[in-house]
């Protein structure tokens, strides 16, 4: 009704041209979302013999999988949108690759879905390796190194989580054009303070996780002398039998 009210030249063209076009679009992306949701599947998809290797490993590939799904979804809406827009001549494929605001946009987005990635993988290697060890220690009956270290291992995946959160959010902002080092100064400026200022508490920390320790072992020690006094009660018992 538009464009026969305003006598607009080629405006019949125009809408038949960019309805082509989005419908062209909408059916692609269609075609794109089936065969990436069905590479996602295949991939999540643990084999019987990998999961004897490393068992666990499909309750770790669930846990992902809605979020890697929800990251495709976003990627073929985005990319859904820009082409629909460009169809109906708006300059999105310009803006996002020739304007320097799209640039960094893109750029943000690409490295930090790279840095989640690498996060995520480093993450669960390490966990995976940690836990290997501890049923490692256990399967060898070292079952204080097993204890020891399943006693630190929430600190060490805290430590791990707090330094890969930081790596991924500066290497983000230095990518969208943020300067970081101030940021920076900052943080080690505060973190002295706090260290200076906190340095009882920190004490404590430290000594309650060595008492802990300690607790633990003396706890494992008392184990196995019970087990040792059982043992021989048993075979006195047995001896006076015979």
């Amino acid at each position: 009704w538009f464009v026969w009210a305003a006598h607009l030249r080629g405006g019949y063209k125009w809408i038949l041209h960019g309805t082509l076009l989005t419908v062209a679009c909408l059916v692609l992306s269609r075609l794109v979302a089936v065969l990436l949701y069905g590479l996602q599947d295949h991939l999540f998809r643990v084999s019987d013999t990998i999961e004897a290797e490393y068992p666990g490993l499909q309750k770790r590939a669930d846990y992902y999988y809605p979020a890697v799904r929800r990251i495709l979804t976003i990627f073929i809406i985005f990319v859904t949108a820009v082409c629909v827009a460009q169809s109906w001549g708006l300059p999105a494929f310009y803006f996002f690759t020739q304007n320097p605001l799209g640039e960094r946009l893109v750029s943000a987005a690409i490295i930090l879905t790279i840095g989640l990635v690498i996060a995520a993988v480093a993450w669960e290697a390490i966990n995976g390796a940690l836990n290997k060890q501890i049923d490692r220690y256990t399967s060898s009956a070292q079952t204080s190194r097993a204890t020891r270290l399943r006693t630190i291992l929430p600190i060490i995946r805290t430590v791990l989580l707090v330094v890969i959160i930081i790596i991924v959010a500066v290497t983000t902002l230095s990518q969208i054009g943020i300067n970081v080092t101030p940021l920076l100064t900052g943080a080690g400026i505060l973190g002295v303070g706090l260290s200076f200022g906190s340095q009882s508490l920190w004490k404590d920390v430290i000594t309650g996780f060595f008492i802990k320790l300690m607790v633990v072992q003396r706890q494992q020690l008392r184990h196995r002398q019970l087990l040792h006094k059982l043992l021989r009660q048993a075979h006195q018992h047995q001896h006076l039998q015979v």
